[in-house]
């Protein structure tokens, strides 16, 4: 956890500053605390907790809080997942360029990648740009570790928190990008995750989402279907379209290839969104 993340950070129960009283760059374990409220909150293998013991809603959660799932997320799936879902060769490589081409221009401020998971887009934003304070968050303890154990095997710098994505611990407006990789898919609130990612971007901030759609075939729709009872869910391209726009952002790119979708864009400013 380095210490700069904590200007873009706010407490859970009251968004008061949170401050350590280390002087140290990056605190590998012990405390950060709220000035307003003075809750205190744990900081282990240099991940911070704002969340306490796991109380996973879904199924799809519960998966997420394994050490097995966690270590085998990246090394099995994750690298084959859009390939596997578009029908058409889609790397890692072409979605990092996707990703990192919706960042460029951002303005000043902080990128975070939202349920992060083990951190890959958090890498590539901490690859591309090193100068800025990189935050992964993400409700998963075990995905946190990997994340962390991936940043420092990298040497990137990168501070990883557990939160609530409904009830993200950022400053209002003070993130210049949020992304999120394929997990809106897990949240029940779409609508109220879109609306915690728009508080916390600032006017003209990078927005970058890859996601599953409804799929087109029969023998897709019926593997969703068994999915849905495990807390999955897919999306409507016109639907999901409608809520990022009432969130206050307007798409700037979206593509669809297959029951996948990337869709890139920039926060508006107060005054053109009543978001």
């Amino acid at each position: 956890m380095r210490r700069d993340a904590l200007a873009v950070l706010g407490c859970t129960a009251c968004a008061g500053a949170l401050v350590t009283d280390t002087d140290a760059a990056e605190l590998d374990d012990g405390t950060v605390r709220c000035v307003a409220c003075a809750t205190h909150y744990p900081v282990r293998g240099g991940v911070l907790d704002l969340l306490g013991a796991p109380r996973p809603a879904t199924a799809a959660h519960w998966v997420n809080e394994l050490r097995l799932t966690a270590w085998a997320y990246e090394r099995t799936w994750r690298p084959h997942a859009l390939s596997i879902l578009s029908g058409e060769p889609f790397g890692e490589a072409r979605e990092s360029a996707l990703l990192t081409a919706a960042l460029a221009d951002a303005p000043a401020g902080a990128f975070v990648d939202l349920a992060c998971s083990s951190g890959r887009y958090a890498r590539v934003l901490a690859g591309m740009a090193p100068q800025r304070t990189v935050i992964g968050i993400d409700c998963s303890a075990a995905m946190l570790a990997e994340a962390q154990r991936r940043a420092r095997s990298a040497r990137l710098p990168i501070s990883y928190v557990r939160a609530d994505a409904l009830a993200l611990p950022l400053q209002p407006a003070a993130a210049a990008a949020v992304v999120m990789g394929g997990s809106l898919n897990e949240i029940a609130d779409v609508p109220g995750a879109l609306a915690a990612m728009a508080r916390s971007a600032a006017p003209g901030a990078a927005f970058f989402l890859m996601t599953l759609l409804v799929a087109r075939s029969t023998a897709g729709r019926l593997l969703q279907h068994m999915m849905r009872p495990g807390g999955l869910h897919f999306f409507d391209d016109a639907t999901l379209v409608a809520q990022i726009d009432h969130a206050g952002f307007d798409i700037t790119d979206h593509r669809v290839h297959r029951s996948v979708a990337l869709i890139s864009g920039r926060r508006r400013a107060a005054s053109n969104t009543g978001a």
